[in-house]
């Protein structure tokens, strides 16, 4: 009986009344909210059959993808912020608990996970967003302001410096970011100045220059 859960005190109480009933009563091994059950009153079950699910909502896990160039620079217990479809206040934090070793052979990309508080229980199971992780400051790694950063063709590219008065458009490849600060991981020497102040305005010259002499306004 103590095997079934039941308690020293409901056995002798089983002794004192002489009940004979098979109905036992379903413990959970701790407080939680209960999202599911597998059951109805009434059916039989078996031995290993899962009745009802349990969860402890005050926290809950963040799945990350993350692109399998960047997972080098992850380590355990990084600060992750989160931006979540459906939540308008501010955004989550919490801590990186597991990334996994292997990269998705569909995805190309590497699952990692995070634990949130939800004290307020705004979380909801499903729920869809953005995620930062911040890389820790000892990571040795190739950093450039976002600032520097320009979007063309749907990659990423910077203006670099060959001499005073000459700058060149280089692709190059993301990193993790850290609040304004990102992480160059292909394309850029630690030597190579690059344009941080102005190069909006540069992309801007770069993609008027393409137009041709018969685009540009009288």
């Amino acid at each position: 009986l103590l095997n079934f859960g039941l308690s020293p005190h409901e056995i002798s109480q089983i002794t004192e009344t002489n009940d004979n009933s098979a109905t036992l009563l379903v413990r959970a091994p701790f407080n939680g909210t209960l999202v599911d059950r597998d059951v109805v009153r009434g059916e039989a079950v078996e031995p290993g059959d899962a009745l009802f699910t349990l969860s402890d909502l005050s926290t809950m896990w963040l799945s990350l993808s993350i692109p399998a160039d960047h997972a080098r620079a992850l380590d355990i217990g990084m600060d992750v912020e989160a931006t979540l479809g459906g939540i308008s206040d501010s955004p989550v934090r919490g801590k990186l608990t597991w990334v996994n070793t292997a990269i998705d052979e569909k995805t190309r990309l590497v699952r990692a996970r995070a634990l949130v508080p939800n004290e307020n229980r705004q979380l909801k199971s499903g729920m869809f967003g953005d995620a930062l992780v911040f890389f820790s400051p000892e990571f040795p790694a190739l950093t450039v302001p976002i600032s520097a950063v320009q979007l063309f063709q749907g990659r990423h590219f910077v203006f670099v410096k060959h001499a005073d008065d000459l700058y060149g458009l280089r692709r190059i490849t993301l990193g993790p970011v850290s609040h304004e600060i990102v992480t160059v991981t292909a394309g850029l020497k630690p030597s190579e100045p690059v344009v941080v102040e102005g190069s909006f305005t540069a992309m801007s010259e770069f993609l008027k220059s393409r137009l041709g002499a018969g685009c540009v306004d009288d």
